[in-house]
């Protein structure tokens, strides 16, 4: 499907939050904030190229080096990702949008 992600995207698989606590289902609309959504990373874009250090340096391209990785956990604004694949919950994002690295 994805061959190749540019500059500083990500691909985030979504994990199901639950919906249940116990018995009683509780819809996302009844909470009185929006929460962050849980992904993983499945692919990275290169980094964001910065060609203005590369017109005034020998360098053909520079780019600033991604912060998150394949296989980290994510926090992340579900209102700027764009989903892909409504069976497997495949997200692309800016890595911007990522909020934190959650840590096992």
């Amino acid at each position: 499907m994805i061959s190749k992600l540019l500059d500083n995207r990500v691909l985030v698989k979504r994990i199901q939050n639950p919906d249940k606590i116990g018995r009683i289902y509780i819809p996302q609309s009844a909470t009185s904030k929006p929460d962050p959504e849980k992904g993983i990373v499945v692919a990275i874009g290169p980094g964001k190229a910065i060609t203005s250090i590369a017109e005034r340096t020998d360098i053909k391209e520079f780019r600033i080096p991604m912060q998150v990785k394949v296989g980290d956990i994510v926090l992340y604004n579900r209102f700027v990702a764009i989903q892909l694949d409504d069976k497997e919950d495949l997200l692309v994002m800016h890595e911007s949008d990522i909020f934190c690295i959650l840590e096992e």
